[in-house]
């Protein structure tokens, strides 16, 4: 499991809005080269769509979809791709300095290939979460008006 923190100064309803927004998703998610929505609607539990991750030199198309969604204060996904899983559990506190989003990742897999590499890739895989964690941060400054 993979988990970092990260404040970031703007309101936590603005914060959420921005963060779960798969139109914004390219700009602070680092391995992320493009997503599609493939559900109609407002976002919730059950929306979809199809995120093209590259990693590794690979790209990896997994299909997401959200799991439980309680704005502002939680979001929670789910992407399958080949023998892949991957889950994320994100939380939004308000602070004093606006919101701290706790960010929680879970991979798992059946391809005993990436078993096997698994525990060589955890160290790169938490520093690209924190990493992209600061360019979240940076990105949702950036765009939410003070």
């Amino acid at each position: 499991k993979l988990q970092n923190s990260v404040e970031i100064d703007r309101p936590i309803d603005r914060v959420f809005e921005y963060v779960a927004n798969p139109d914004k998703r390219t700009q602070w998610d680092s391995d992320l080269v493009e997503t599609r929505r493939t559900s109609e609607g407002d976002l919730g539990v059950g929306s979809t769509s199809e995120d093209v991750y590259e990693m590794g030199g690979r790209r990896m198309a997994f299909k997401t979809s959200i799991i439980e969604w309680s704005p502002p204060t939680t979001l929670h996904w789910r992407g399958e791709a080949d023998a892949m899983t991957a889950e994320g559990h994100w939380t939004f506190e308000e602070t004093d300095a606006g919101t701290r989003v706790n960010l929680a990742m879970e991979m798992n897999t059946s391809n005993p290939i990436f078993k096997m590499m698994a525990p060589l890739m955890r160290g790169k895989m938490q520093k690209q979460m924190v990493e992209t964690s600061q360019k979240m941060k940076q990105a949702a400054e950036a765009e939410i008006p003070a």
